[in-house]
């Protein structure tokens, strides 16, 4: 994240110059900071389980919901448990784009 809001402060800093907006660059002599190590992705088995837990917790917040279908926090638990779904599916889905 540093890294890129480095980069594109230098872009715009250049094009200051180009545009003799800026006298000279404020960032001469600095260094840029490390870019980050590429992820690596996560093996099917984990994938797997991630997402098996991930809809055992929606199972189990939809019963806990039809047995107090009025109660405001059986409620809030099986949509979180279903935000954590489709999160889960989508770093999923995420990850094999990157393959």
């Amino acid at each position: 994240m540093i890294s890129g809001r480095y980069a594109v402060l230098h872009a715009a800093i250049s094009w200051a110059i180009a545009e003799r907006l800026l006298r000279f660059d404020p960032l001469a002599g600095m260094h840029a900071p490390p870019r980050p190590y590429p992820r690596k992705h996560l093996p099917p088995d984990l994938v797997r389980r991630l997402i098996g837990m991930a809809e055992q917790r929606r199972e189990k917040a939809a019963a806990g919901l039809a047995e107090r279908p009025g109660s405001r926090g059986a409620q809030l638990r099986l949509f979180r448990a279903d935000q954590d779904v489709l999160l889960v599916r989508l770093m999923v889905s995420a990850d094999a784009v990157f393959c």
